[in-house]
């Protein structure tokens, strides 16, 4: 019982002395990280030196513009009247889509019925 008890507080201990360690080396990467960052974007960012970029795209094609007021509203309805356009185009792609396949179903139905009608013949 007591060789029991030993390895247990030795177990214990080890433990003890790993979460230390780990909390040193947490808070070393914090610090690290504090002195690094300005608390600005971490990336490198540099100002555009020709200074023509007056609009940036999301991913989800939305436009914004950078300056004028006016022009930022300009951009969101350029960019929702591009998706409605969008969207129009693929309504009518898959309407021609339906109709073709509705003729192909028809034509397969009518050779259907002649092969039935060669076959009674």
């Amino acid at each position: 019982m007591t060789q029991f008890v030993h390895v247990s507080m030795s177990n214990h201990m080890s433990t003890e002395l790993a979460i230390k360690n780990l909390e040193i080396q947490v808070g070393q990467l914090a610090k690290q990280i504090a002195e690094n960052s300005s608390g600005s974007f971490g990336a490198n960012n540099e100002k555009n030196p020709k200074e023509e970029c007056k609009a940036v795209v999301t991913r989800s094609q939305r436009r914004v513009f950078v300056g004028d007021e006016s022009q930022s509203n300009e951009g969101v309805l350029g960019a929702e009247k591009e998706k409605e356009e969008e969207q129009t185009r693929e309504k009518e792609i898959s309407e021609n889509e339906e109709a073709e396949n509705e003729k192909k179903n028809k034509k397969r139905e009518s050779e259907g019925a002649e092969r039935k009608k060669r076959v009674k013949i």
